[in-house]
């Protein structure tokens, strides 16, 4: 498992409730030398580790201020992150949005992994 992808991908949910777009705006930011086809199939790899790994929560909610819900089982594959990849673009979207946050262990795994050049 790459460390790096998985440590840039904590480090961008470290903080709130992160939209999948944002975190793949994340990605690409420091993993430059990747088609988008690349850097989609890294972060499904690394998101369902992270999942998997439970350093990493997904939520549900419509505002994010209070009412969000964990998600329990949540995968990701490539049909979500492109669905979602351009919500930022999207107004109109009033539904149920999928926000993803770092968990205690998983602040534990960036601080005990991640090396400087991983965000350079």
């Amino acid at each position: 498992m790459n460390n790096k992808i998985n440590c840039v991908v904590l480090d961008a949910v470290e903080e709130d409730f992160h939209p999948i777009w944002e975190v793949l705006s994340a990605v690409k930011g420091k993993l430059k030398n990747e088609t988008e086809d690349q850097l989609i199939d890294s972060l499904v790899y690394s998101l369902n580790f992270l999942l998997k790994s439970r350093f990493v929560i997904v939520y549900e909610g419509y505002g994010f201020l209070g009412e969000q819900k964990p998600v329990v089982d949540f995968s990701v594959n490539r049909k979500f992150i492109l669905d979602h990849m351009n919500d930022l673009k999207n107004k109109d979207y009033e539904g149920v949005d999928i926000r993803f946050s770092i968990s205690e262990s998983g602040t534990e795994f960036l601080i005990k992994n991640g090396k400087t050049e991983y965000f350079r």
